[in-house]
């Protein structure tokens, strides 16, 4: 089993016909990111500077959610949560091991593509800012069980990780 990704936004259904994630949407991918600036210093080392946040991006097949999705971004509607959740093959069964939740968020921008021939289904790549990110990762153990979660949470407005650490 390959990885699976699915992204479930308050108020837009999806097309995933899977048990766990019924009505959400199937991504093929997705990116995040941040970065923070370094700067050499007198006498030796470096200091940081301000961390800059990305938008998630994610990338999708044109679905029943794309026309949803390109209204929230035109209108700048709040999503109050988006989930993406990450899924791998366990013990014979698929386990979701990731989850990032954004909450008070907005589609920052949508986009649609297609090629004609065989360039494959039409897609749609969209931006998605966020007042607050949770990270949670849980390891997939040799038995397939899953492991102890692994979380972070960053407050954009606070410009700093507001929680880090394991349960």
């Amino acid at each position: 089993m390959a990885e699976q990704y699915f992204l479930k936004i308050d108020g837009i259904e999806g097309e995933s016909r899977d048990e766990q994630h019924k009505g959400e949407i199937e991504l093929d991918s997705w990116s995040f990111g941040g970065a923070t600036s370094g700067a050499p210093q007198k006498g030796g080392g470096a200091s940081a500077g301000k961390f800059a946040i990305q938008d998630v991006q994610f990338t999708a097949r044109i679905s029943k959610a794309s026309p949803m999705l390109f209204l929230a971004c035109a209108s700048g509607r709040r999503i109050s949560k988006a989930t993406l959740t990450g899924r791998k093959r366990g013990d014979g069964r698929p386990v979701d091991y990731l989850t990032i939740t954004l909450t008070d968020a907005v589609l920052s921008s949508y986009q649609q593509s297609g090629a004609s021939g065989d360039g494959g289904a039409p897609m749609e790549q969209v931006l998605c800012a966020f007042g607050k990110i949770h990270l949670e990762y849980r390891p997939v153990n040799a038995d397939g069980s899953l492991g102890a979660p692994v979380s972070a949470t960053y407050a954009v407005k606070k410009s700093r990780p507001s929680k880090v650490g394991r349960r």
